[in-house]
């Protein structure tokens, strides 16, 4: 079970957070963070569907080859406390998302987070998008993605792209940062990448809810220092022309301007316990201050 699914208090909503995305059926555009950087759709063909996570108790290891999809997502906002009922899955037999959902250009200055709860339906000679900004388009930034199972990065491997310089997206100046994660179709994970602008590496973050592993954490040498700040719109679920659509289920999104550290992630939300003692120290130190004041 994921470390962050029994969390049930609010995290800290840090001030770098662009837009936190849930799906809850009849608000999947609306973005939870409070910022009001709601979701557009657009792309080709359909569009992706309201997806009803399965319940917990109905769930089984022994399912074939792993348990249905979601099965292992939080069942909780990490965010909000309220219940995490529902995400959203591509169409068709490949579950791949055609049509996109897309929110305005925010300039990254300083760093990029994103954070996603997934779920690979399988893999094709398709690149995977998980989310982007200009991705495959002119002036494109950056994208975060899962490689296709004929990539000359390897098959299934996350990978996190950003462009250095203006022009075609690949043309140059495109550095590829691979953290060596290869994804089995059918597991759920919690997936992020940290981008900071100041420093030279880039840091993924990767746990297997499905079957309950550590929170693997991996720090990679950036090859370029520049970055191109794009004024194209990002998107989640496709690139910026809906092609190389997500293939599976897409959960829990949350973007940031700013590079948060492992502490900050929404898979670091303390569980209500470890809260309350934390409230608790927080009150013993504010009524010591009182009665050192009061002396």
């Amino acid at each position: 079970m994921g470390c962050f699914a029994l969390a049930a208090v609010a995290s800290p909503l840090y001030a770098g957070t662009i837009g936190y995305y849930r799906f809850e059926s009849g608000s999947e555009l609306m973005d939870s963070s409070g910022n009001g950087r709601n979701l557009t759709i657009a792309g080709i063909n359909a569009a992706p569907v309201s997806y009803t996570l399965p319940t917990r108790a109905t769930v089984t290891t022994t399912q074939s080859p792993y348990p249905v999809a979601g099965s292992y997502f939080p069942t909780v906002s990490p965010l909000t406390g309220t219940a995490n009922n529902y995400a959203v899955q591509g169409g068709g037999a490949n579950q791949t998302f055609q049509k996109y959902y897309s929110l305005a250009s925010t300039s990254i200055t300083s760093g990029l987070t994103v954070e996603t709860c997934l779920n690979l339906a399988n893999n094709d000679s398709t690149t995977k998008i998980i989310a982007n900004q200009g991705a495959n388009q002119t002036n494109g930034s950056w994208a975060f993605l899962v490689t296709s199972d004929v990539s000359g990065q390897g098959e299934r491997q996350l990978l996190f792209q950003y462009a250095t310089t203006a022009g075609a997206w690949g043309s140059n100046g495109l550095d590829s940062v691979k953290p060596g994660i290869q994804l089995t179709v059918g597991i759920d994970y919690y997936i992020a990448v940290s981008f900071d602008l100041a420093l030279t590496n880039v840091t993924f973050y990767v746990q297997n809810l499905t079957e309950g592993g550590p929170l693997q954490v991996i720090t990679k040498a950036r090859q370029f220092s520049g970055y191109y700040d794009s004024t194209a719109p990002m998107t989640i679920g496709a690139d910026g022309t809906g092609g190389n659509g997500w293939h599976g289920t897409l959960d829990e999104v949350r973007i940031s301007d700013s590079a948060l550290s492992q502490s900050q992630l929404l898979i670091s939300v303390p569980e209500p316990a470890t809260a309350s003692l934390a409230f608790m120290g927080l009150g013993l130190v504010w009524a010591a201050a009182r009665r050192n004041k009061k002396a």
